[in-house]
């Protein structure tokens, strides 16, 4: 598998005030990225890939108050590369519900002060539930557990 994935966001990054939960700033107001993945089947049912973003735009609000971000970050650069893995654990090739467990690790290799990293590994487990029809169409359901 090779995958170039195009991705926008708007304002991913928000300063609110907890008591009025206005904002104060959308320190991110816009940020474009490119995904870098590529990955492989190891068996039927056990699947290994990776991912690599690379902010090729970011935007900063300078009402962002200097207190909480002194240097405004630069408007790209490489993001935390995620490892992924998929194990099946409820086949449905031949139809019905199927179920795999999917986590994902995150290497610190962005900047954290430039709003593309954590600082920090990660580690985020993962369920993807899907259906798939006697026809072939699939419907299919991400879920994960993370902490904030």
């Amino acid at each position: 598998m090779a995958v170039v994935l195009l991705d926008y966001a708007h304002r991913p990054l928000r300063l609110i005030d907890r008591d009025t939960e206005q904002t104060i700033a959308n320190t991110i107001p816009d940020m474009v990225a490119l995904h870098l993945m590529g990955g492989m089947g190891l068996t039927r049912w056990l699947s290994l890939a990776f991912d690599l973003p690379v902010v090729a735009y970011q935007s900063f609000d300078r009402t962002t108050p200097i207190a909480d971000v002194p240097t405004a970050p630069s408007s790209y650069g490489l993001g935390d590369i995620r490892l992924v893995a998929k194990a099946r654990i409820v086949n449905n090739t031949a139809g019905g519900f199927g179920l795999a467990f999917v986590p994902q690790v995150t290497f610190a290799t962005g900047d954290g002060a430039q709003f593309r990293g954590a600082n920090a590994y990660g580690f985020e487990p993962r369920v993807a539930l899907d259906y798939r029809t006697p026809g072939g169409a699939i419907i299919a359901l991400n879920l994960s557990l993370i902490h904030i």
